[in-house]
């Protein structure tokens, strides 16, 4: 016996009611595709919260893998995200509480909610726009840290350097070291600079080290190429050696800047303050340049 039917051959008010039915399933249907995307969007906003809550050590759990390749996008990242004036207004809120945080207690000594209650800014929003704590502080480092163009532009005075006289030489490393101290020393914007970046030198993963080097390696590298330049005998590593003392001796102003202070008898950082100290890591570097 043939169950199958026409339409034709059913009721109308039969044919009304299953293309209801029909409409109904599909609309069910795609309501359940919905909701499943808003409970995986939920379960990784949940993820965000625990681990604000409890740190984040930059790992990737289970859970969030699983909802990231559902939603494909990154690690503590909205696909899409769009901000608007006041969106990126909280962000920059944000970055700058996060930033004094890290820079006076740490990576792992600042969580979620010290940022909350340092920015006024809500956890949800903290999640929202970040995601973890590994992302925000990514994004401090992104703000915050001395961009490619400026540290290139610091160095420009030893490219320029052509004399191989002791004035011009040391002239010439006084300029770029003092700008780079008072690029991080003098910024009234944002006082917290030079423990921001004293506390990247202990807090530095691999992640954070890859900013780093884009950002400041080229620059690094003009170092090694003044000091070849003027003394062609230098080998590589004896020119390493000298960027590394230079390097060491302007880190050790932010390090031990309360042992500076104490040396040169001032109570804060200047700008001819910072002049003279980079004319003393000029003077002292010298030598080992292999100059007359």
């Amino acid at each position: 016996m043939d169950l199958s039917y026409d339409r034709g051959q059913i009721p109308g008010d039969y044919c009304f009611l299953q293309e209801n039915i029909e409409n109904g399933l599909i609309f069910l249907k795609s309501r359940c595709r919905l909701l499943c995307l808003l409970y995986d969007i939920f379960g990784y906003w949940v993820a965000g919260w625990n681990k604000a809550m409890d740190g984040d050590n930059g790992e990737v759990t289970i859970m969030e893998k699983r909802t990231m390749k559902k939603l494909n996008i990154g690690k503590g990242q909205r696909s899409g995200l769009r901000f608007n004036a006041n969106g990126i207004e909280t962000r920059k809120n944000i970055l700058k509480a996060a930033a004094k945080l890290f820079a006076e207690r740490g990576y792992d000594g600042t969580s979620f909610r010290d940022i909350t209650e340092a920015s006024g800014i809500g956890l949800g929003s903290l999640v929202y726009h970040f995601g973890v704590k590994h992302n925000l502080y990514l994004e401090t480092l992104n703000a915050f840290l001395m961009s490619k163009e400026r540290a290139l532009e610091i160095v420009a005075p030893l490219n320029a350097c052509r004399k191989k006289d002791r004035k011009s030489v040391v002239n010439a490393l006084v300029t770029a070291i003092a700008s780079y101290l008072r690029e991080i020393h003098c910024n009234r914007k944002f006082p917290f600079l030079p423990a921001f970046y004293t506390r990247l030198l202990i807090d530095a993963g691999k992640d954070a080290g890859k900013i780093v080097d884009a950002r400041l390696t080229q620059a690094r590298d003009s170092l090694n190429q003044f000091a070849m330049r003027l003394n062609p005998k230098l080998t590589e590593e004896q020119a390493y050696a000298w960027r590394r003392l230079v390097i060491a001796q302007i880190q050790y102003t932010m390090v031990s800047k309360k042992a500076i202070l104490q040396e040169f008898h001032i109570k804060a950082y200047s700008p001819e303050v910072l002049d003279e100290i980079a004319r003393s890591i000029a003077e002292v570097s010298y030598p080992l340049l292999g100059l007359k």
